[in-house]
């Protein structure tokens, strides 16, 4: 067995490196890639949003919210439709404004008869379908 020389140990250490090098490089690549592709506005965007939705007491005033200005959108919509008269256009705006502030601060009352009226409606659907009973 041939004693190793000095010179025998530094390519060793040397190939060594240089493996833990190209390691090293393809893990900051990726981590780059990571970095990039988290600094894209939609992402940033999509991050602000989940981490907004993540949080209860946050989630529910977005719920809320949206639940106020959708029906003092779809309110004024019915209402007012699409008018140019200016005098129109601020009652809607002053409609939709009430609306989506009554909406807003009373939306779990809302969401509980909607849910009484559609819990009505499906046993109504369901007492149709049921077959006769027919006694002998």
């Amino acid at each position: 067995m041939k004693k190793e020389t000095a010179l025998d140990v530094l390519r060793k250490d040397i190939v060594k490196l240089e493996a833990r090098r190209s390691e090293d490089l393809h893990l900051l690549k990726e981590q780059i890639h990571e970095t990039y592709e988290s600094l894209k506005p939609v992402n940033l965007i999509k991050g602000i949003f989940k981490s907004a939705t993540d949080s209860p007491e946050i989630s529910t005033g977005l719920t809320k919210a949206a639940m106020g200005v959708t029906s003092g959108h779809l309110i004024k919509r019915l209402l007012f439709g699409t008018s140019h008269n200016p005098l129109k256009r601020m009652a809607g705006a002053a409609v939709q404004a009430i609306v989506t502030n009554i909406v807003s601060n009373n939306s779990e009352k809302i969401a509980d008869k909607g849910k009484g009226i559609i819990n009505a409606i499906k046993s109504l659907v369901t007492k149709k379908k049921e077959p006769a009973h027919v006694d002998f």
